[in-house]
């Protein structure tokens, strides 16, 4: 939401969405937020790591969904920006991979961007979120400052998905639960492990084998 927008360091916005009178993907430089799931996300990042700049990609619609074409186009914009991570806190439902996404996946990891994507709710296992330039998402149950992280597996990290109260539409709080929400929280985490390296080149799989949180016995994880 605007309100939301202006309480934190937003470098830039951008949108785009499917016209289907013309068939033809648009853009433009309007972000609001109408189904409160962009800014849930951007309240759940900065809840964890208040020192990140925000560059706003919108490509979902008001009611929360997209098509290949679009997720294309803004995979194509992000890759042009000079950011460290590129956070995608949705899944791409479908019952295949996407040949044009992989190839701008890699593309964006070649270049020395960090991808994180999180898994479609009630599922394993979800395209993009197991490429393997991606580091792929699943919710668990434990608290939110803890995370499992294991880069040989194809869903490498797991916070926590536990139901929330978030900022969302015209500063409301609103549940805020799922993969969408853990994504939200391991790009908090690794951007904090990324500020706190003392070498950023550092490969973040390096970084993150050895966090500063653990996770005690008693917490419960699917992982």
């Amino acid at each position: 939401a605007d309100e939301l927008l202006n309480s934190v360091d937003v470098i830039g916005t951008k949108q785009f969405y499917y016209d289907y009178y013309s068939e033809k993907v648009f853009s433009d430089d309007k972000v609001t937020d109408y189904n409160g799931h962009g800014s849930s996300c951007v309240d759940t990042i900065t809840d964890i790591f208040p020192n990140v700049s925000f560059y706003i990609i919108k490509m979902l619609g008001i009611g929360g969904i997209t098509n290949a074409e679009v997720f294309e186009h803004a995979l194509e914009f992000a890759s042009t920006l000079d950011v460290d991570i590129i956070s995608l806190c949705s899944s791409f439902i479908c019952e295949c991979d996407n040949n044009r996404i992989n190839e701008l996946l890699d593309k964006i990891h070649s270049n020395g961007k960090i991808i994180i994507t999180s898994v479609q709710n009630g599922l394993e296992t979800s395209f993009p979120a197991d490429n393997k330039n991606v580091i792929g998402v699943i919710g668990g149950l434990m608290e939110d400052r803890f995370f499992c992280f294991n880069e040989k597996k194809s869903i490498q990290m797991q916070c926590s998905c536990n139901e929330v109260t978030a900022k969302g539409c015209h500063g409301i709080n609103s549940p805020f639960q799922g993969n969408s929400r853990a994504a939200a929280i391991a790009t908090g985490i690794i951007a904090e492990s990324l500020y706190e390296s003392a070498d950023r080149k550092l490969d973040i799989n390096e970084i993150l084998k050895y966090p500063k949180r653990v996770i005690p016995a008693n917490t419960k994880s699917t992982y």
